[in-house]
């Protein structure tokens, strides 16, 4: 294990699980949840409480909004 970088081990291929923010679902509702990200793909592979993943990082208690790609602006 990498002491000074913990994640390093995971490598870009394993998933990162974005934990502990506020999640906004499809049906509107918010609700605290962890967010798994496969990091070959860059696809959501799941979504919700205690996710696991070698590599984590901390959104509490930012939103995060599961498919928003790009919003465009005027």
């Amino acid at each position: 294990m990498n002491e000074s970088d913990p994640d390093a081990d995971a490598g870009p291929a394993g998933p990162l699980v974005v934990a502990g923010g506020r999640v906004l679902r499809p049906d509107g509702a918010v609700e605290r949840a962890d967010v798994r990200v496969d990091r070959t793909t860059g696809r959501i592979d799941a979504a919700g409480p205690d996710l696991a993943g070698a590599a984590r990082l901390g959104a509490t208690p930012r939103p995060v909004i599961p498919g928003l790609v790009h919003a465009p602006t005027p």
